[in-house]
């Protein structure tokens, strides 16, 4: 039997793969498995911050840190159930009195709950990290006087603002809310653990 051991073998020209089905592959590869891979080995997303810490430019950290967890979000929809959830309220002080009053979100917005809370809480979203935090904060205290002395003239000059963050754990039977449509806990049942003054601007010259 004759045994043909040098013949070179090589692919049909019709079998063989395109070049463009390897880029395609590396296109898979590069813009989703690895970005979900990323986040579900970590279990948590990723912050734009420490990606500034490598060099890349904040603007373009905060898109690929967004793109990244986004794409974990839409391929592992709900993988685990949340431990905790973040809330914030506001408070205000009238005309020197050293008493905080908190004040709900419908009086600085005409929009529906769910649209000014989503915006509100966009806004806060990784804030500790920005450069201009103070100055972002500033402006919202400021909108948050004027817009509570144009709305209610007769209570008064406000002296004070504050902004308050609040972790919220799940699963706990306090935190359950009625049926109906959705509302945040109050602040009075959350525990002074839960809650953090996120900033406090003064408007009588005083420390707050």
């Amino acid at each position: 039997m004759n045994i043909e051991t040098n013949q070179e073998k090589t692919l049909p020209d019709d079998i063989r793969v395109p070049r463009r089905h390897y880029f395609f592959a590396w296109l898979f590869f590069t813009f989703w498995l690895v970005p979900i891979l990323l986040v579900g080995l970590m279990n948590r997303g990723i912050p734009f911050y420490k990606l500034t810490r490598i060099g890349v430019p904040q603007h373009l950290a905060k898109q690929t840190s967004n793109y990244m967890n986004n794409l974990y979000r839409v391929a592992c929809l709900f993988p685990n159930r949340m431990e905790a959830w973040g809330e914030y309220y506001f408070q205000i002080q009238l005309n020197h009195s050293g008493v905080w009053i908190e004040v709900p979100e419908t009086h600085f917005a005409q929009m529906k709950p769910f649209g000014f809370r989503t915006r509100f809480k966009r806004m806060f979203s990784g804030i500790n990290h920005e450069p201009n935090k103070n100055v972002r904060l500033d402006a919202l205290s400021d909108y948050i006087k004027r817009r509570y002395e144009e709305q209610f003239p007769r209570h008064g000059t406000v002296t004070g603002v504050r902004i308050l963050s609040a972790v919220l754990p799940t699963g706990q039977p306090e935190m359950c809310r009625p049926q109906g449509h959705w509302e945040k806990p109050e602040l009075e049942m959350l525990s002074i653990k839960q809650v953090h003054v996120l900033h406090s601007k003064s408007y009588s010259g005083a420390s707050l």
